[in-house]
């Protein structure tokens, strides 16, 4: 499928282990698209706050995440890296520090899968075994 559009559903889930074992889930219907070696998801989220407009790059090692409309940030996850980013929301600015401890990428017979390990700390709270999974099926 280089350089194709398919029409995707998107399942993310996300959990943090030192706070609960509650998984959240989100499912959206989305784009995705392949350039080389990198995997892109494009979907609409609908929040309490508003429409935003997500973006999800996803490489060997590297997760980044754009959001754009009623919230506004730009996360990046990579192996091994932290990065500080900054989350804008209509309740203000949270700064977040991610640290990625691992990011798997598998393929299966209807898609693809993706994990995120990391840890985060959110205006100075540390959040520890944290992970994302994001599940696409064609």
């Amino acid at each position: 499928m280089e350089n194709g559009r398919k029409k995707v559903h998107i399942k993310i889930s996300g959990v943090q282990k030192s706070v609960s074992d509650e998984v959240t889930v989100q499912e959206y219907e989305g784009v995705y698209t392949v350039k080389g070696d990198s995997r892109y998801l494009q979907y609409e989220e609908i929040t309490e706050q508003g429409s935003n407009s997500c973006l999800l790059k996803i490489v060997p090692d590297t997760v980044m995440l754009r959001k754009s409309g009623s919230l506004e940030a730009n996360l990046l996850y990579r192996t091994g890296s932290s990065f500080t980013n900054a989350y804008n929301t209509p309740y203000g600015v949270f700064e977040m520090e991610t640290s990625t401890r691992r990011i798997l990428v598998v393929d299966t017979d209807e898609g693809f899968y993706a994990s995120v390990e990391y840890d985060v700390i959110i205006n100075g709270t540390e959040i520890k075994d944290c992970m994302l999974t994001i599940q696409v099926c064609h």
